[in-house]
């Protein structure tokens, strides 16, 4: 064998067992460099592809050869690039720029005039990073009740089982009572006897019907996210399983920000309507405007999502007219992209404060899902006061230890909730906590331990 044929064939036995996979990344941005997510990456005439993360970063493995890679998105211009990959360990970084796409704009002004939605969504936009980051610090003392909302079909079917439950007990009644009748007086046990039995089981059965947790919580934060909670106070009325929100600590559902992670509700951010893109993602029209006490316009805006996804929000924003900040938020988040819930609506409430700060003052949840072959709906009400900026902490007071419960927390009596909730109880939740607590104060009396110990 000659010399050239040794070296060719060397060269193609190099070529055919050191041929690797060479990994392709980088990011997706627009022109003003702001990343892209969820953008479309995939390769021409082969099954590989991928979408950008919520950092607008993609990653590809691909052998030695010559592509063309396509990069697509609504709303921006179709994107092909084309790279010859070499055998190298390193990494082949291609970092892409989409260009908005001339037609969205045209298309909606050909139909009518341009809803002003969008101008002050884009205002809104360009004024979120001011309006979401007004102070460093914060202190707040925070209220929160969530609770199992029972329907109407579901309270059917529980006073079907307290019908049955209840002939039940009058049947076993009876044949007590017979047994009674017929058994030798002296062998009655009148001491154990307890005629108010049946009685105590049903208040306990309706102390039960109901699932609620109440609990006050002093919030530390400092900004952008660090957060530290005193547990002040804590009540749990039946079961916390399925209800949502019972610490501040759970999450920080901030439309300010452009993604919104909420990864106890999701494994993927939704889509802000204050993202920089988000007129790529939504539709916006301006339904009402009104006044606030200062003689400013409110907008209430709708936003629906341009296309059917698990990252787009649905419902109104209202943006207050020269701040452009968030005056209030009713959204529903997309069903298909919940973990546990099937359907989720989120309202807030901003108000402003003195010395023109805004802050959440109110938020409400409600969510349902299926429960052990029952359908369950659920409403947490959270409402913040007392709020002092600026709060001087000491070094290292935000670690990671999130919350502290206080001694007192898990005794707190009936005086001291009707003192701290900002809105009183509604009828049946008054009735279900009365007798819990009646209840509690029975199992709880020296004569009850005394009894039941027999000491």
């Amino acid at each position: 064998m000659s010399i050239k044929t040794s070296i060719l064939v060397l060269l193609l036995l190099a070529v055919f067992t050191g041929a690797t996979a060479q990994v392709v990344n980088g990011f997706v941005q627009d022109r003003n460099n702001v990343p892209v997510p969820f953008v479309s990456v995939y390769v021409k005439h082969t099954a590989m592809q991928t979408e950008t993360d919520a950092d607008g970063r993609y990653s590809l493995r691909l052998d030695p050869g010559d592509y063309e890679i396509v990069f697509d998105l609504t709303g921006f211009e179709q994107k092909t690039v084309y790279l010859f990959i070499t055998q190298s360990k390193k990494d082949v970084i291609k970092n892409v720029w989409l260009k908005k796409a001339e037609e969205l704009d045209e298309v909606v002004i050909k139909k009518r005039r341009r809803d002003p939605a969008y101008e002050i969504i884009a205002k809104a936009v360009s004024a979120r990073k001011d309006n979401d980051f007004q102070f460093n610090t914060c202190r707040t003392e925070v209220y929160i009740k969530a609770k199992e909302v029972i329907s109407e079909q579901e309270k059917k079917k529980r006073e079907r089982a307290k019908e049955e439950a209840k002939k039940k007990r009058q049947e076993a009644k009876k044949k007590k009572e017979e047994a009674r009748a017929n058994a030798d007086p002296e062998k009655v046990d009148a001491q154990n006897y307890d005629p108010f039995k049946e009685a105590k089981e049903a208040r306990v059965k309706l102390a039960n019907s109901m699932n609620l947790v109440e609990t006050q919580i002093t919030r530390n934060f400092q900004y952008p996210n660090k957060i530290k909670e005193i547990k002040n106070a804590y009540k749990k009325y039946g079961d916390d399983k399925g209800l949502y929100y019972l610490s501040t600590t759970e999450e920080d559902l901030n439309w300010y920000q452009g993604l919104v992670s909420a990864s106890t509700l999701a494994e993927n951010p939704f889509i802000s309507p204050l993202n920089a893109t988000s007129v790529l993602s939504y539709k916006f029209k301006l339904e009402e405007q009104g006044m606030d006490e200062k003689n400013r316009f409110v907008y209430k805006i709708r936003v629906t999502p341009r296309k059917k996804g698990n990252t787009t929000v649905s419902g109104h924003i209202w943006i207050t007219d020269q701040l452009f900040s968030i005056k209030k938020i009713d959204l529903s988040l997309p069903k298909g992209g919940l973990l546990f819930y099937d359907e989720f609506r989120v309202q807030q409430e901003y108000n402003e404060l003195d010395d023109s700060t805004w802050l959440i003052t109110k938020q409400e949840f409600d969510y349902k899902t299926r429960m052990s072959k029952r359908e369950f709906k659920g409403n947490t009400v959270i409402t913040y006061q007392d709020f002092e900026l600026n709060v001087a902490y000491p070094k290292r007071y935000f670690s990671n230890e999130l919350g502290i419960v206080t001694k007192e927390a898990y005794e707190r009596d009936s005086s001291y909730w009707s003192k701290l909730r900002p809105k009183p109880l509604t009828i049946e939740e008054q009735n279900i906590i009365a007798i819990k607590d009646s209840i509690h104060a029975v199992e709880t009396s020296e004569k009850y331990l005394t009894r039941s110990t027999g000491k």
